[in-house]
């Protein structure tokens, strides 16, 4: 089955935040019947990606991008978090684009040797980015983050701020402290829900935030925090919602 090139990467952002066995409705261009060609028919969400796209080996650090026939590329079927640094035999002139599937185990791709993108990034679920082969380096193009909701995971103390810029928190074993950012996006603005009154995480207002105060992440409380720099973190506001 054939499909429509027009709008495609705006599709792929959406579609591929889908569950897999999601129905959705596509036009058939390689129908040629007179009586049928141009009509929309529905097909599974997976079906549709193993025709736009070929699937990055997980957990592969360095893809060898010889081989594959697609220029959207898949990263998927991490077994966790991974970084790419490095690619070989990318086609020169040849224009990809990367998307993510999944914000647990996502791919994360660094500023490093031939990989030229204007900063650290992590994709997750629905995130693109678009890079140029050129003179042997991929040049980033273009990208598309979105403001997903990330659910940090219980006892961390730290949570990815290449991943999203709303988080949650999660119930934890034990009292819990978070004391940094990993990854920040210096003048980005995260926003953290409290999503437990179980061992709440807590910020103090010490070593990488200035916060007006000391925040718990009891169920439903939310702060807002500025990145200035690495290591310094300043709170916008907070709203204390939890009964």
């Amino acid at each position: 089955m054939g499909f429509f090139d027009s709008r495609r990467n705006d599709q792929l952002k959406r579609i591929t935040a889908l569950a897999s066995d999601d129905l959705i409705r596509v036009q058939d261009v390689s129908d040629t019947t007179e009586s049928t060609k141009g009509t929309s028919k529905s097909i599974t969400v997976s079906n549709y990606l193993g025709n736009a796209l070929s699937t990055l080996t997980g957990d592969d650090t360095s893809p060898d991008l010889d081989g594959y026939n697609k220029n959207i590329l898949c990263a998927a079927d991490n077994t966790s978090p991974i970084t790419i640094t490095s690619f070989t035999n990318a086609t020169e002139g040849m224009a990809y684009t990367f998307v993510g599937v999944d914000s647990t185990n996502y791919t994360r791709f660094n500023i490093a040797g031939a990989l030229l993108v204007s900063e650290d990034v992590a994709l997750g679920a629905g995130d693109t980015i678009s890079v140029l082969v050129s003179s042997g380096s991929l040049v980033e193009t273009s990208r598309t983050i979105y403001n997903k909701n990330v659910t940090i995971a219980a006892d961390a103390t730290t949570f990815d701020g290449a991943i999203g810029t709303v988080f949650t928190t999660s119930a934890n074993a034990g009292l819990t402290g978070i004391t940094d950012i990993d990854n920040p996006r210096v003048g980005a603005v995260y926003t953290l829900i409290g999503g437990s009154d179980t061992n709440a995480s807590t910020i103090a207002d010490s070593g990488n935030f200035s916060l007006s105060g000391a925040f718990s992440a009891q169920a439903n409380n939310i702060v807002s925090l500025k990145v200035y720099a690495d290591n310094n973190y300043l709170e916008l506001s907070r709203s204390i919602n939890h009964v």
